[in-house]
């Protein structure tokens, strides 16, 4: 957000645009109407390192706006950001950044803001909070300035249900976790094979990129910065290259051998995991399934690209009971709905969701562990999933699942916290059927 240059510059025409909903706007009367009148820009100097903080009127009223329509469940804040520049093709890619970091950063601290500025209507004066925290002075446009307010303690907050439930899991540790929640997370891709990675190093090499090769020689970490520049090298390699956090790739690794077994990955979306499972199957059976169909052609376009041959994919019926059972595969895979609390930092939106959705995804997980279960043979597996940090969804689902199934015994267990270069919060375990 730091901007070191001082110098005026003439509006860029797309600042000058007026056809923004006035109504997205909690600020006085009086301020309203002075702010239409003089489009220019609201600014704020931060003394200790002589930086002026420079945002124009219609970045901020942009940021305000798409902060409103995520508060109000118009869409995740990544595909309003898609969209919304998408419909106004003249912003800048600084305009593009600035906008998205001022959303993403007013997300991630929206409830502090909301209790420094008494408001519950995104506005300037929550901008002016957030901006004081990140360690500016009081936004000031011409002869009108916000008042000074106290900074946050954390860019990351929750509410206070979250925040008792987070205290009474992780202790001591929860505040160290929010923190960790407030950082921009890394980008993790997945490769073929360690020949084509070395191939895209040598293309990041030559800008000035920097990867770090993961342990499973496959998977590379590049910063948070180079995300945006990699996305578009991706599309011009000759061959695939995947997209996927750190913690998801490992869960071929927890994985037991499938070498030639019969594997159904039940809930596969748009197929990430399945290309893990595609890639250990050797001369065994797949069967990728949703109840998307999008997803399932989503699905075997990347298993095309990739070159894998012989999966099938089933579309699922909403209706979980209505879905034919047979009890041969080898290793059913259930990835399934969850909150995703364990990827606030990538998508913090979530957070302001999940009231009203971990009842019902609470309740299809234990669904579909209860009739999916039942496909396993005699001596298989069962393995279970979530990008979560809550035990409500992982460990409680287990004991439940197990108590109503004694046939099952919990063989191993992994609870994946989000750390710095370490990937999202996961949780995997793998039962077996005696």
């Amino acid at each position: 957000l730091a901007q070191t240059s001082t110098r005026a510059r003439s509006p860029h025409p797309w600042r000058q645009r007026t056809d923004f909903n006035q109504a997205h706007f909690g600020m006085e009367k009086g301020r309203k109407t002075r702010f239409a009148q003089n489009p220019d820009y609201v600014c704020s100097r931060n003394s200790s390192i002589g930086i002026i903080l420079k945002i124009y009127y219609p970045q901020a009223k942009a940021a305000i706006s798409i902060l409103t329509d995520t508060l109000y469940r118009e869409g995740p804040t990544d595909a309003l950001l898609f969209h919304f520049f998408k419909q106004n093709k003249g912003m800048g890619k600084r305009d593009r950044n600035l906008v998205s970091d001022l959303v993403f950063g007013m997300l991630r601290c929206w409830e502090g803001l909301v209790k420094t500025t008494g408001e519950e209507t995104p506005g300037l004066a929550h901008l002016n909070a957030y901006v004081q925290t990140l360690g500016h002075e009081p936004l000031a446009f011409r002869d009108d300035s916000f008042e000074k307010v106290a900074p946050l303690q954390s860019l990351f907050t929750v509410n206070d249900e979250l925040t008792k439930r987070g205290k009474d899991q992780f202790g001591d540790n929860w505040d160290s976790l929010l923190e960790t929640f407030a950082e921009r997370s890394e980008v993790f891709l997945k490769f073929r094979n360690a020949a084509e990675l070395e191939l895209f190093q040598e293309v990041l090499e030559e800008l000035d990129i920097k990867g770090e090769v993961l342990p499973s020689g496959k998977g590379m970490k590049l910063n948070p910065d180079d995300g945006g520049k990699v996305r578009s090298l991706i599309k011009e390699q000759k061959f695939p290259i995947e997209v996927q956090d750190y913690s998801c790739q490992q869960v071929i690794d927890f994985l037991p051998n499938i070498e030639g077994k019969k594997v159904w990955d039940v809930c596969a979306g748009n197929g990430g995991k399945t290309l893990d499972l595609a890639s250990h199957v050797g001369g065994g059976q797949l069967i990728a399934s949703d109840i998307s169909e999008s997803k399932l052609i989503e699905l075997q376009r990347r298993v095309t690209a990739w070159t894998y041959q012989g999966i099938q994919t089933r579309l699922l019926s909403k209706n979980i009971s209505q879905t034919a059972i047979d009890a041969s595969f080898d290793l059913v895979y259930l990835d399934v709905p969850c909150s995703g609390s364990g990827t606030w930092r990538r998508s913090p939106w979530l957070k302001m969701w999940e009231a009203e959705v971990m009842e019902d995804v609470m309740e299809t997980q234990q669904e579909l562990l209860q009739h999916f279960a039942k496909s396993v043979k005699q001596g298989g597996k069962l393995a279970y999933s979530t990008c979560s940090i809550w035990k409500e969804e992982n460990q409680e689902q287990i004991q439940t699942f197990l108590k109503e199934n004694p046939l099952f015994q919990l063989e191993e267990e992994h609870q994946l916290l989000p750390e710095k270069g370490k990937g999202d919060g996961f949780y995997f375990c793998l039962l077996s059927k005696t």
